[in-house]
């Protein structure tokens, strides 16, 4: 019985550190070629694509919002393949407290983009900011300051209700936004590289 015990408390003491590691697995790079995504995205429907109603303007940021999460997803699932077991489980475990807000992240756009797609731009950013919250225990703690850009952007583009009116107001959230992050994870790389994280 002592050894099934001893078994058990090491797999309790793994649980836990696997808890308080930070996960690498979003690497700035790819994070800040979201942000210029977004940059230009506004420009172009700014100028080129403009939308007509709310509608095509939800329409268009779903779009840009799924090329930025397969490459951002592409990345991880890239890294994940050459990965060390303890590499994998810590991306299995840091992406398990992201995807939720993925889920109703999808749900919600579904839900709305027929029926209120006015108010889809600051859902977005507050699910967003719920994200990084949740993910927030495995992410470098300066990842908490971005989580609140995306509160109080999403706040203001859901109170505001005509978001939709400019494609700047995804520009500059989700552009300024994942900008920040990627700041926060190459820093974080950065102090990791010189032994002090």
């Amino acid at each position: 019985m002592e050894v099934n015990e001893a078994v058990s408390r090491i797999s309790e003491i793994h649980a836990h550190l696997l808890k308080s590691e930070l996960f690498r697995g979003y690497r700035p790079w790819p994070t800040a070629m979201t942000g210029a995504i977004a940059g230009i995205a506004a420009a172009v429907q700014a100028t080129v694509l403009p939308a007509a109603n709310a509608h095509e303007f939800a329409l268009f940021w779903l779009v840009v919002g799924a090329a930025c999460a397969s490459l951002c997803f592409g990345d991880v699932a890239r890294n994940y393949l050459r990965a060390s077991p303890g590499e994998r489980r810590r991306t299995l475990v840091a992406l398990g407290q992201f995807a939720p807000t993925v889920v109703v992240g999808v749900i919600v756009s579904a839900m709305l983009i027929d029926r209120g797609p006015q108010y889809l731009p600051g859902l977005w950013s507050l699910l967003y900011a719920l994200g990084l919250f949740s993910s927030r225990l495995h992410l470098p703690r300066s990842v908490g300051w971005v989580g609140l850009w995306f509160l109080a952007t999403g706040t203001l583009l859901a109170v505001s209700g005509d978001a939709w009116r400019t494609p700047w107001s995804m520009g500059i959230s989700f552009g300024c936004g994942q900008v920040a992050l990627a700041a926060v994870f190459l820093h974080s790389i950065e102090r990791s590289d010189r032994g002090h994280a």
